[in-house]
């Protein structure tokens, strides 16, 4: 487990900067209808006041699919 809790920032949110290198396959790059940084703000402090745990994963495949089926069971 990752010691530390990681927050949310502008960064994992689709901006104008970043909407054209993705293909919008979930509808969340901004348009007319999204909102604007007050949204972001406010969706980022809904989401961070979530319980979370960080996991980092390894480069052993097959520990990470044993390990993510048991999470999931």
């Amino acid at each position: 487990m990752v010691g530390e809790a990681r927050r949310l920032t502008d960064d994992d949110f689709f901006t104008a900067g970043t909407e054209d290198r993705y293909l919008d396959v979930f509808r969340l790059a901004p348009d007319e209808t999204s909102g604007g940084r007050e949204v972001r703000e406010e969706l980022a402090r809904t989401l961070n006041g979530l319980p979370r745990h960080g996991r980092t994963l390894g480069h052993d495949v097959k520990a990470n699919a044993d390990f993510l089926t048991e999470l999931t069971a």
